[in-house]
């Protein structure tokens, strides 16, 4: 660390470089395409999300994820994406101290308890059952506080959300042509969740939005995406991603959060934000570590079981990406770790 730079300074550079680390588009989705971008829309977000987790007294997160792949046998069953890098933030949450609990539905439910066993958490940290929920948007905040108690912190990775409706979008995008909007959502699919292939995937996702459109105004809600149609994307706006992102008009998730941290792949922003928390805390994120991560998505892919969100396949892949890809950047990061700390 240059000697010259204070301790703040440093984490300050440190979560900088994480975010550049995660917003490159390894999967060619167009997220870095035009100006704005996806990646550039919102990008001191990822900055701020960990400098307020850092700065609350006492955070308690509560962590979902679980995207399904119609295309995998059993269709359905939940991808790789998402469930690791929830895991490290709960993870990183209980190392430092704090409280998370993890929600999820279908397989990613069972991936993220078998990760927690194998890492020795499963007493330390919950994993709740999303589709226990009430399915009408504006009661399911009640319903959570009720069953899991006051949270500070709401944050989906990789979780899908639902497209406008007609009235819904009058009410976001006044000065969009609206038939624009018609044209590449028929009626019939408003106000539902598609994967990137333009798949409607609503009969496996359960539609927990409410807890984003209906939040307690005590929550900090974030949303991590890689693609324009997960919860949190709707502060990209509609418009945007229709522009940027193959087949996004019919896609495009219509949910807003506070933040909205948009990365190459959703995992890669779990990982950079616990790091980014725990550097902003003065604490060296030695528990981000390329083979520990292996492991566990290996585990999490045979007993969860899940697949690959690109392949369909039963496979310890991410995005389609070989696990080298990933481990390169988990090196990255630990190096930013490092540097930050002197």
């Amino acid at each position: 660390m240059n000697k010259n730079m204070n301790k703040q300074d440093a984490t300050e550079q440190a979560l900088l470089q994480l975010n550049e680390l995660i917003q490159v588009d390894a999967a060619g989705r167009g997220l870095a395409h035009g100006q704005p971008s996806l990646f550039s829309i919102r990008r001191e977000d990822f900055a701020c999300s960990a400098r307020d987790l850092a700065a609350h007294p006492s955070p308690r997160l509560l962590i979902l994820t679980g995207f399904p792949i119609a295309l995998a046998d059993p269709p359905g069953t939940s991808e790789t994406d998402g469930p690791p890098g929830a895991l490290f933030l709960a993870e990183t949450a209980h190392r430092l101290g704090h409280q998370a609990v993890l929600a999820a539905d279908g397989t990613a439910l069972s991936a993220l308890r078998v990760g927690l066993a194998s890492r020795g958490l499963q007493r330390d940290i919950p994993v709740i059952d999303v589709s226990a929920l009430p399915r009408e948007p504006e009661r399911q905040t009640e319903a959570l506080k009720r069953w899991q108690g006051e949270f500070s912190h709401l944050i989906s990775i990789e979780r899908a959300g639902a497209t406008h409706t007609l009235e819904t979008f009058r009410e976001a995008c006044p000065e969009t042509d609206i038939r624009w909007f018609q044209q590449a959502l028929p009626e019939a699919s408003q106000g539902r969740a598609f994967s990137m292939r333009g798949l409607d995937i609503s009969a496996w996702n359960f539609p927990a939005h409410g807890l984003f459109e209906h939040p307690d105004p005590a929550w900090t809600t974030i949303g991590i995406g890689d693609g324009g149609n997960e919860l949190g994307m709707g502060l990209a706006g509609w418009e945007l991603i229709a522009n940027r992102i193959p087949k996004g008009g019919s896609i495009a998730c219509r949910v807003k959060a506070n933040r909205l941290i948009v990365c190459g792949v959703s995992t890669w922003a779990g990982w950079a934000l616990g790091a980014g928390w725990a550097l902003a805390k003065g604490v060296v994120p030695d528990w981000l570590d390329s083979t520990r991560e292996q492991k566990l998505l290996g585990l999490m892919v045979d007993k969860g079981p899940l697949v690959d969100g690109v392949t369909s396949r039963k496979l310890p892949t991410i995005d389609g990406l070989a696990w080298y890809h990933h481990a390169r950047l988990i090196q990255a990061m630990v190096q930013v770790a490092r540097q930050a700390a002197g």
